[in-house]
């Protein structure tokens, strides 16, 4: 006991206790079995290299640490739940795979230099995602109850990409938040959608199908460019404009009805009366 090698056998009501431990060099080996719980452990105290085995009440549980360089090995089955993990608390990495009630979860962390790689499979939802914390980047999959979703972020420089399926709807999005492009493209419920946005320089073209109806669309906003051409419903309508200069220049088959109008603003005007005679004398 002053030397403190200690070897023990014992039967204790079905618990089998095996242990060899030497307390100041500190080696320590143990296996328990008491009430289904079986214990194997071998340990350095001042070393710090820390294994075990444990089955509790069906939890197996393996660990293996080194407290100083602090590596940390788990693997875990909590109620069905699998569990590994590997940790270095300073360099601190850690992986980890969780299967929690059939959900798959796979994580690596560096938390220092913030990397981090995560797939869950959350009741048929397919998540992927890797992060690392201090430059941002961010990408991610999802399939969450059918929806599509990728997304890659890169939060200082803000480069951003998405596609989403959400109900039939495909969006793709690139946006540069700084910068501010914007590019998006949609199907909303049979509506298609595709957008390019810079709106320090206010670029925006657009191009809709709404319910059949075909639009496309080109504007800069601070220099009030206005480009359009629109099929509705049969109707095609162009129409480009220098708003604040107002030159409108419009053809249009309305019903087999062809009308083209060239108005300045601001330079002709004319009461609502005048301007309706006008309309009819040229149709």
């Amino acid at each position: 006991l002053r030397g403190a090698e200690y070897i023990q056998h014992v039967t204790l009501r079905g618990a089998e206790y095996i242990q060899h431990v030497t307390l100041r060099g500190a080696e320590y080996i143990q296996r328990v079995t008491q009430r289904g719980a079986e214990y194997i452990q071998p340990v350095t105290q001042r070393g710090a290299e820390y294994i075990q085995r444990v089955t509790l009440r069906g939890v197996e549980y393996i660990q293996r640490v080194t407290l100083r360089s602090a590596v940390y090995i788990q693997r875990v089955t909590l109620r069905g739940a699998v569990y590994i993990q590997r940790v270095t608390l300073r360099g601190v990495e850690y992986i980890q795979r969780v299967t929690l009630r059939g959900a798959v979860y796979i994580q690596r962390v560096t938390l220092t230099g913030a990397e981090y790689i995560q797939r869950v499979t959350l009741r048929g939802a397919v998540y992927i995602q890797r992060v690392t914390l201090r430059s941002a980047e961010y990408i991610q999959r999802v399939t969450l109850r059918g929806v599509e979703y990728i997304q890659r972020v890169t939060l200082t420089g803000a480069v951003y990409i998405q596609r989403v399926t959400l109900r039939g709807a495909v969006y793709i999005q690139r946006v540069t938040l700084r910068g501010v492009e914007y590019i998006q493209r949609v199907t909303l419920r049979g509506a298609e959608y595709i957008q390019r946005v810079t709106l320090r320089g206010a670029e925006y073209i657009q191009r809709v199908t709404l319910r059949g109806a075909v639009y496309i669309q080109r504007v800069a906003l601070r220099s009030a460019e206005y480009i359009q051409p629109v099929t509705l419903r049969g109707v095609e309508y162009i129409q480009p404009v220098p708003l604040r200069g107002a030159e409108y220049i419009q053809p249009v088959p309305l019903r087999g009805a062809v009308y083209i109008q060239r108005v300045t603003l601001r330079v002709r005007c004319m009461c609502a009366s005048q301007y309706l005679t006008h309309l009819m004398s040229a149709a």
